[in-house]
């Protein structure tokens, strides 16, 4: 019986979000109405349950396969409004921990600002800058132009059960969630070390993945020091798994805490009836020893007359019985207490092998689904990046012809597109720059070096196209500055020469005027 009492507790915790039959919309509206009419106990009832019921097992697998919070607005919402019934209630304690929830429904997809709110939750921007001072929410449209109402004061009462926060502590805060418009490779440039290094380095040879053709020798390639990341999707799948972990772990918690006090309250009601059955068994006792010395006084007193000694001995035979009896009633007691001390060490113990049984299983589950869902999403990553690099390489393989047949034109058309091209890696746009610059589009050229950026240690041949570019463009100190950081580093051509001359007398004669 007590093993069913157990479980039962545990699936009660489990589902008690989900009230029966009511849609967790209808909790919300119920909930802000209860509110505006003054019954905050019965808001603060109806919020939870409905702020609850938006995070519903459901809710959250979806949120992590797709990356959309379903209902985000109204879960918002419900926070606003249970906020502000705690606070009326005097739960200061509880109304924080509902605004740190919030602050972390912000970090999935910030709402607040835009919420469609009544005047009536005007004061729960005042409520948090003195509750949570550091929380920094952007001022809500709507109240700015309705204003704040007047509010009816606070009441006091005990505080509630505790309830489901999912907000961590400041010091450990999860960060925002990085939501991507595209999956669209990203390119990081890694260094050897911090600092760009004083050596010359040779120019740099052509080379290019085994699995793709080979790229023309006017096309350069990446040094191998850089490696191509794809972070927005990895990281948004990693972000919501572990604020999907993170709630469960928080309600995994609120399981064993409730499932530790009807344990004891078990123990507690298996207590008063042993305490009772001992009470009764020493009731039932004292009642036998009470009848026995009567009929023994009886016998006596018919027997007296006849012989005192007779009397005597059997006073003493019914003095014994009684003892007798009464050990015997203590021995019975005594097993009794025992037996059942050891059904409910049992009982417990059956219960905790079961409970650690259930996690175990749930851990791996969760790690399992965990796991499938990063292998799906690196493949994607994968799968997106070759196409995206096959294209741009298409593209440049194109211009590529298009200059071997002198048809500038139509190359410097594609080396710009691509050069322009928003979702273009960094290692693209360079070669699409260095073609511009070998088809003597210098403009639409320092354009292309422009979106690169700051150039990392092995691009100073880069930095010496980009001198030369800026130099046909009538851009003189700069190109100097580009030619002088690139001149350590490359191979002193005749073409270099002949540029440093002209780069380095005309700046000369800008500077002089």
């Amino acid at each position: 019986m007590r093993t069913t009492i157990v479980i039962i507790a545990l699936f009660t915790t489990v589902f008690a979000f989900a009230q029966a039959g009511v849609a967790p919309d209808s909790l919300l509206e119920r909930g802000m109405s209860s509110y505006r009419s003054g019954n905050y106990q019965a808001a603060v009832d109806d919020l939870q349950a409905a702020s609850q019921a938006y995070l519903s097992p459901q809710q959250m697998q979806n949120y992590v396969n797709t990356g959309e919070f379903e209902n985000l607005g109204r879960f918002e919402t419900s926070l606003i409004y249970l906020a502000l019934a705690q606070s009326r209630l005097g739960r200061e304690n509880e109304a924080r921990d509902t605004i740190l929830r919030l602050m972390t429904a912000e970090r999935i997809e910030p709402s607040y600002a835009s919420l469609s709110l009544e005047a009536d939750a005007a004061e729960f921007e005042t409520l948090t800058a003195r509750l949570v001072p550091n929380a920094n929410l952007p001022a809500n449209v709507q109240l700015a132009r309705g204003g704040a109402t007047p509010v009816p004061p606070a009441i006091t009462t005990p505080a509630a059960e505790p309830t489901l926060v999912i907000a961590e502590a400041p010091t450990t805060a999860l960060p925002p969630v990085q939501v991507a418009e595209a999956p669209a490779p990203v390119v990081i440039e890694t260094p050897e070390t911090s600092q760009t290094s004083s050596a010359p380095a040779p120019i740099i040879a052509t080379t290019g993945p085994t699995t793709e053709p080979a790229i023309p020798a006017a096309t350069l390639a990446l040094d191998d020091t850089k490696r191509v990341v794809q972070p927005t999707i990895a990281a948004e799948k990693e972000e919501r798994q572990r604020i999907v972990d993170f709630l469960v772990a928080q309600e995994r918690e609120k399981i064993m805490k409730e499932a530790e006090l009807r344990l004891a309250e078990v123990q507690r009601q298996a207590d008063q009836r042993v305490a009772e059955a001992q009470a009764a068994a020493q009731r039932d006792a004292e009642t036998r020893i009470a009848e026995q010395q009567r009929q023994a006084e009886a016998r006596l007193a018919e027997q007296q007359r006849a012989a005192e000694a007779q009397l005597a001995e059997e006073r003493r035979t019914a003095e014994a019985r009684i003892a007798e009896q009464q050990r015997a009633a203590d021995a019975r007691i005594a097993e009794q207490e025992r037996a059942l001390q050891a059904r409910l060490d049992q009982e417990r113990r059956d219960a905790e092998t079961r409970l650690a049984a259930e996690q175990r299983a749930a851990e791996t589950r969760l790690a399992e689904e965990r796991a499938a869902a990063q292998r799906a999403a690196q493949q994607m990553v994968a799968d997106a990046n070759a196409a995206t690099r096959r294209n741009y390489l298409a593209s440049l393989r194109q211009a590529e012809a298009f200059v071997s047949n002198e048809q500038l034109p139509q190359a410097n058309d594609i080396y710009q597109r691509v050069a322009n091209s928003e979702n273009a890696p960094r290692e693209i746009i360079a070669e699409a720059a260095i073609g511009l610059y070998r088809t003597g589009s210098f403009r639409n050229a320092v354009n292309a070096f422009r979106r690169l950026g700051t150039f990392a240690k092995g691009e100073e041949d880069l930095r010496y196209y980009n001198a030369v570019s800026l130099y046909e463009t009538g851009a003189y100190a700069e190109a100097k500055k580009e030619l002088s950081c690139a001149l350590p580093f490359i191979e002193v051509t005749d073409d270099v020469s002949r540029y440093r001359a002209k780069i380095e007398q005309t700046a000369a004669q800008a500077a002089s005027r």
